[in-house]
């Protein structure tokens, strides 16, 4: 059954990141939320990431660390919150990363 992962630390924070993705597999989705928004600045492979699974990112989030949505990478999509409501209804199986 496909899970949705919510990831909340920065890749530099802790092992956490690194932990989540070892765990991602292809039917499931990553949502990050709170500070691992910045691996939109720091993650150099998240586009590849983003390749192997669904990659979420809430927008209220990016705007409050001041990470610009343009920065993106192909294949990461921004969600608000009802989005964020979404995604938990089509993943009704969830693992929190903090």
């Amino acid at each position: 059954m496909a899970v949705l992962h919510l990831l909340y630390r920065s890749p530099a924070e802790s092992s956490t990141w690194s932990q989540c993705w070892a765990r991602t597999g292809r039917e499931d989705a990553v949502l990050l939320l709170e500070d691992a928004v910045y691996a939109v600045a720091m993650e150099p492979t998240l586009e590849k990431l983003a390749a192997a699974s669904k990659i979420f990112i809430l927008s209220a989030d990016l705007v409050a660390r001041g990470v610009p949505s343009s920065s993106l990478p192909q294949g990461v999509e921004t969600v608000d919150y009802a989005g964020f409501v979404e995604l938990t209804e089509r993943y009704p199986l969830s693992l929190s990363w903090s």
